[in-house]
């Protein structure tokens, strides 16, 4: 039986859409007037850093207007914005941004699938406006976008690094009935442009994803239609204005943390003999440990294994899979099938959980168990 991922909710989802801005007095109302024609909730973060009037611009024009400033990437405003949103479903735009008419038809339909948790949309990057046209270009088309996703803070996660969307834990559609409009290149200048790729560099970038994104005469083009006129956004009544300014810090790695409760399994075996343990694991971080199907996150049980005394003999070895969601605070319990060493002695299995490429929880304050193992 195919269980969803979600049960299916009493009421309509609520959508909220996150802006997040820097320096786009001129252009903001555009993109809140658009917003409120499929969003429920309208939230709005200023870059601290911006010289003109952005902020006053937005309070009170949305649902929620703050700032913040941060610390030379953009990964922690990101995850900021999941603290304001109040909708089931987020869909986290950029102020050069638009979505084609047709994504207002279709939000009600892909918020009601149980089976995902978030939504890619193609981007089409315009290089003209009359007529209104894209580059229909690989890597400038589809240039796909992570956008849209169910408001669980746990599932979602920002990597420290330019050039990297949301990544969302659970099953990802690619929709392509709908695309994401991006006028950056109109309504950029040759000297913004050089601004933005010099601070790209000074957080990490080498530089090839921005030349791969640069619109040149010789690419192929195709038609675009850009949205219709939105009529301005009704007066918000209540709206939320945070004045003082959220100072932001990296994160290197997503909240893992897991406490090892308890661990069944004989303590004396034969050299190569097959054994199970029962495995019973707390999850105390904030994120969600879900199962893997094909993209990030790859979560395993595992354990180290040591010699009696304490001393390092294998790090990596056997993977017991997550099966199943486990959310914070909850209990999961692993049957985890391996063989013994094939020497003799005495050794002690250190159980913990993995974060396939990332880290193991111990490294960041996650509580292990040592199991004793007499190998005759």
């Amino acid at each position: 039986m195919n269980f969803p991922f979600f049960s299916s909710p009493a009421r309509s989802a609520r959508l909220t859409v996150s802006i997040q801005t820097r320096n786009s007095a001129p252009r903001i109302r555009r993109l809140i007037d658009e917003a409120y024609t499929y969003g429920d909730e309208v939230i709005v973060g200023v870059d601290a850093d911006s010289h003109d009037d952005t902020f006053k611009k937005v309070a009170g024009a949305v649902d929620v207007a703050y700032r913040f400033r941060h610390p030379g990437l953009m990964a922690p405003a990101r995850l900021l914005a999941l603290e304001h949103a109040t909708g089931d479903w987020v869909l986290s735009l950029d102020d050069d941004e638009s979505m084609e008419d047709s994504f207002n038809a279709l939000r009600d339909e892909l918020m009601r699938n149980e089976q995902v948790t978030h939504y890619f949309f193609p981007r089409k990057n315009l290089s003209n406006l009359s007529p209104c046209e894209y580059v229909r270009a690989h890597p400038l088309f589809p240039d796909w976008q992570l956008r849209l996703f169910r408001n669980d803070p746990s599932l979602v996660w920002k990597p420290p690094r330019v050039h990297t969307g949301y990544w969302v834990q659970g099953m990802g559609h690619f929709e392509t009935r709908t695309s994401l409009l991006h006028f950056e290149h109109l309504w950029c200048s040759p000297e913004q442009r050089a601004i933005k790729q010099m601070a790209y560099r000074r957080a990490g970038s080498d530089g090839e994803v921005e030349k791969g994104l640069a619109i040149t005469p010789d690419l192929p083009v195709w038609p675009a239609a850009l949205r219709l006129a939105d009529p301005p956004s009704a007066r918000i009544k209540s709206p939320l204005i945070h004045d003082g300014i959220r100072e932001l810090t990296l994160a290197p790695f997503p909240d893992w943390k897991a406490h090892i409760l308890e661990v069944k399994m004989h303590s004396v075996a034969a050299a190569g003999s097959p054994l199970v343990a029962e495995v019973l694991a707390q999850n105390i971080g904030s994120m969600s440990w879900t199962k893997n199907v094909g993209s990030w996150p790859y979560l395993n049980l595992a354990f180290r294994l040591l010699n009696e005394k304490g001393e390092l003999l294998q790090r990596d070895g056997y993977r017991f899979p997550v099966q199943s969601r486990t959310s914070p605070g909850n209990n999961v319990l692993f049957l985890a099938p391996f063989n013994a060493p094939d020497a003799k002695g005495n050794y002690l299995l250190e159980w913990d959980m993995v974060s396939e490429n990332e880290c193991w929880f111990q490294d960041l304050g996650g509580q292990t168990s040592r199991t004793p193992l007499q190998v005759e």
